[in-house]
């Protein structure tokens, strides 16, 4: 009975053993297998997919919108890209200091050939160049021959655009650089239903009129006109 007992005993051990292994066996195999699908999961983690041609924010978000062209979309900016550089349209302030007897600020807006008259009617090329650097001309101009003395100021206004008549929300427009009529137009989130798009009126400082036929500028960028400071972009409302 003893003996019997004994190798019962030993049998059971044995097995239990046996199983204990195969638990181990597995535990191993599963927690490989795990270690293998986390850093599958964090390798694809990693990897930002690209689909070709496809934008959903910036200049070409709404390239394919009938009425916006390529361009910001609306409210959005593009950072602080105006510099210090005088341009076509911008309105200036020029202050003359220092002065027996004192003369008058004067508001000048850059005309379209880059030029401002100021005293004694004469004529400055004001864009392209900085404030300081325009400042000093001005000031070599006039110091010694006409003036013992001057110092020149000149402040440059906020610089806006007008988009008015059969657009979504007309309204002031900040001028963030270079823009033209189609830009214009989507800045102003677009044309109405009940728009002319073929005859849209660029009125610039001074009352000259310019007319855009934005369907021919959609496909010939030659027809879309240039936006400066101060402009108007006037859609008219179509007769039917």
């Amino acid at each position: 009975m003893n003996e019997f007992c004994g190798r019962r005993s030993n049998t059971d051990e044995r097995v239990a053993n046996l199983c204990m292994m195969k638990v181990i066996k597995l535990f191993r195999y599963l927690a490989a297998l795990c270690g293998l699908v986390l850093a599958g999961l964090l390798g694809t983690g990693c990897q930002t997919e690209s689909v070709p041609g496809a934008q959903t924010t910036g200049a070409g978000a709404f390239a394919d919108v009938p009425g916006f062209p390529s361009g910001p979309a609306p409210g959005e900016t593009r950072g602080p890209i105006i510099t210090d550089q005088i341009g076509i349209g911008d309105s200036l302030l020029i202050s003359f200091n220092d002065l027996n007897p004192p003369q008058p600020a004067m508001e000048q807006v850059v005309r379209e050939d880059g030029t401002i008259t100021l005293l004694l009617n004469k004529t400055f090329n004001a864009a392209g160049k900085s404030r300081g650097k325009l400042e000093e001309e001005i000031r070599a101009f006039y110091v010694p021959d006409y003036y013992k003395q001057m110092t020149v100021n000149i402040k440059r206004s906020d610089l806006f655009y007008i988009v008015s008549g059969e657009v979504k929300s007309p309204n002031r427009q900040l001028y963030l650089g270079p823009t033209s009529v189609l830009r214009a137009v989507a800045s102003a989130n677009g044309f109405t239903d009940f728009a002319n798009k073929r005859k849209v009126f660029l009125i610039r400082p001074g009352k000259k009129r310019e007319v855009v036929d934005c369907i021919k500028a959609l496909t010939d960028p030659s027809q879309d006109l240039p936006v400066y400071p101060g402009d108007i972009v006037h859609v008219k409302r179509r007769i039917f």
